[in-house]
């Protein structure tokens, strides 16, 4: 498949390079996450889309192999597949140039076809995208030039890192088989792996912000702060916590919160606490000792949070 100097204009009109590099990128995936024995998808056809200019939302890197390389869900970089073609009419002055960018995010398969034409050359395509059996997926007769035509295929819920799709892109201007005639083989970059963690930051006085992010999504999980030494509370995320304050001195003040946790996602609660300091005769209140889910301890090594009291 030959690159053409072209595709520099077609990443100028389809592409945002990222700048950053997300870390996933330079570290391998657990030998769990990629598949011993990939699949080739079966496709489905669709009626095309048609754009002259194309979303820069997303941030775009180059195509890098599936084993070596994993997209972090919801960052919006993924990794792309491009090539051109062209063929010249009379001279190189007028010219037909098709180009294409492909790749995957956590859902759907992309395909973005872009016809153009140089100098006094304004002749319509017709621009085909099949599978790799030729039956057409997506087809448009009349692309004009700056035109692109764009497959979106949706994955099926149990894809996995490696799975394979084959295509080819027809374009009927071009004369014999181009490049883009054969099979291109994209296999799909797989999500990140996730890992649970916990953690809390001070804001202003008494005040915090924990963060928790869990690997599988939750539907009303019961989230619970365990507060031993507070008066009361004031919630500064606009969340709506129940209270169990307890049955006398030393008792624990439990805050409640129900509601959904997204997979690899992290969840945020803001919090000031009112310190007790009647309840011991140490000089300080421990406001915050525990967190948990659905029952289950998530704090780990994180600290209390220990207020101190005027002597």
């Amino acid at each position: 498949m030959k690159n053409m100097p072209k595709i520099n204009q077609f990443l100028g009109y389809c592409m945002l390079v990222s700048i950053l590099m997300f870390s996933c990128q330079s570290e391998e995936l657990q030998d769990n996450q990629i598949p011993e024995n990939t699949q080739s998808l079966s496709l489905e056809k669709l009626s095309p889309v048609k754009n002259t200019t194309m979303s820069t939302s997303a941030m775009r890197e180059a195509y890098v192999d599936c084993e070596t390389t994993c997209i972090v869900a919801g960052s919006g970089n993924y990794f792309v597949m491009a090539d051109s073609d062209s063929d010249a009419s009379g001279n190189s002055q007028n010219s037909q140039i098709i180009s294409y960018e492909a790749y995957n995010t956590e859902t759907q398969f992309i395909v973005n076809v872009l016809y153009e034409t140089t100098g006094n050359n304004n002749s319509k395509a017709k621009i085909a995208i099949t599978d790799s059996e030729d039956l057409v997926l997506v087809e448009d007769n009349n692309v004009s030039s700056g035109e692109m035509v764009t497959w979106i295929y949706d994955l099926p819920l149990e894809w996995e890192a490696c799975d394979v799709i084959s295509f080819k892109i027809h374009q009927n201007v071009l004369e014999n088989d181009t490049a883009l005639n054969n099979p291109i083989t994209y296999s799909l970059i797989g999500i990140c792996p996730c890992e649970e963690s916990f953690s809390y930051e001070a804001t202003n006085e008494n005040s915090y912000i924990f963060t928790y992010s869990n690997v599988e999504a939750m539907e009303n999980a019961v989230v619970q702060f365990t507060c031993p030494h507070i008066t009361s509370f004031e919630p500064m995320d606009g969340k709506e916590y129940s209270v169990n304050p307890g049955n006398g001195q030393g008792s624990p003040t439990v805050l409640t919160w129900v509601g959904d946790l997204e997979a690899c996602s992290e969840t945020t609660f803001a919090i000031k606490f009112y310190a007790d300091c009647e309840q011991n005769n140490a000089n300080f209140a421990n406001i915050f000792t525990d967190f948990k889910v659905n029952g289950d301890s998530k704090k780990g090594d994180v600290s209390n949070i220990k207020f101190d009291c005027a002597e």
